[in-house]
């Protein structure tokens, strides 16, 4: 009898880890803090975030009606180097939270990380904030539209090109708007003629 009771109680044991361990597996990846803490940053009036979408990998921010407690779109929050991870800077990736509202407008925008030399980009959080109020069918034009960074092109065009590129996936992707751009206007120029 006592030998039943113990086969029993190990059968449980290992029935118990397999759906613990099954539950693990199939659980949701927590959001990374960064980028929560960014997405906060980017929406400050958001009441709640989806969890990230994958394809292309984004999250939407919602207002909730106190009323009706009904959730309302106000933006999409994404990361530029998810969306086109091939544009890098001087010195490697420059990871910035990009947040636009439901028409593709740039809402605010919060850098995450650089590896760019730190003299040379002292002024970079102001230089990202001329983003802001552009949509996808701005210009994006260095010198133009967007004032560069003195003695760092190669970052200021790589991260113009890296927002201009993302607004553009997930505009088209994510908020189906139409691109009424001429192919001419979707060149921009290698990162090596700049």
């Amino acid at each position: 009898m006592k030998r039943y009771g113990l086969i029993a109680t190990v059968f449980l044991l290992v029935f118990l880890l397999g759906v613990g361990t099954h539950a693990v597996r199939n659980t949701p990846p927590l959001q990374d803090t960064k980028e929560t803490e960014a997405l906060k940053i980017v929406f400050p009036q958001a009441d709640k975030f989806s969890p990230k979408y994958q394809t292309p990998p984004h999250y939407k921010a919602y207002n909730i009606d106190p009323q009706t407690k009904k959730e309302k779109l106000i933006g999409i929050g994404f990361l530029t180097t998810d969306i086109a991870p091939e544009i890098q800077g001087y010195s490697g990736p420059i990871e910035i939270m990009v947040g636009a509202d439901t028409s593709g407008t740039i809402a605010n925008l919060h850098l995450i990380s650089h590896a760019e030399t730190t003299a040379y980009v002292a002024n970079l959080n102001e230089f990202i904030k001329q983003f802001s109020s552009l949509h996808p069918h701005s210009a994006f034009k260095l010198g133009e539209d967007i004032n560069g960074i003195t003695r760092a092109t190669i970052t200021s065009q790589a991260i113009t090109q890296a927002i201009q590129e993302s607004l553009k996936i997930i505009s088209q992707q994510v908020l189906s708007l139409e691109d009424h751009r001429k192919p001419s206007e979707e060149k921009r120029l290698p990162l090596d003629q700049v």
